[in-house]
């Protein structure tokens, strides 16, 4: 996959709520994945670094990395300039 790339997968729905996993590729680049609708708001992120490779710097419900400014969104950015794959889960709310 490419920088910029997405996959998920909805895996549970509970009441107001649902939890998406995937995979994104993160480079140095910073960028906003569409993870969810601009009608939903992710509730709790956890990311992880599948290479092992740099520092990876994650902010639900944002598109620029300093505030709340796009909810359903995941910006990533990370401190080395290759492409690496991150494993994402989030709540979302519905």
């Amino acid at each position: 996959m490419a920088a910029g790339d997405i996959n998920s997968r909805t895996v549970a729905n509970f009441g107001n709520a649902k939890i998406v996993y995937g995979t994104i590729e993160v480079s140095d680049t910073a960028k906003a994945f569409a993870i969810a609708g601009t009608d939903s708001t992710i509730l709790a992120a956890w990311v992880t670094n599948q290479d092992g490779i740099g520092a990876i710097q994650c902010m639900p419900n944002s598109n620029n990395g300093t505030a709340d400014t796009a909810a359903g969104s995941l910006w990533c950015d990370n401190s080395v300039s290759a492409t690496h794959t991150v494993q994402y889960v989030v709540i979302i709310s519905a």
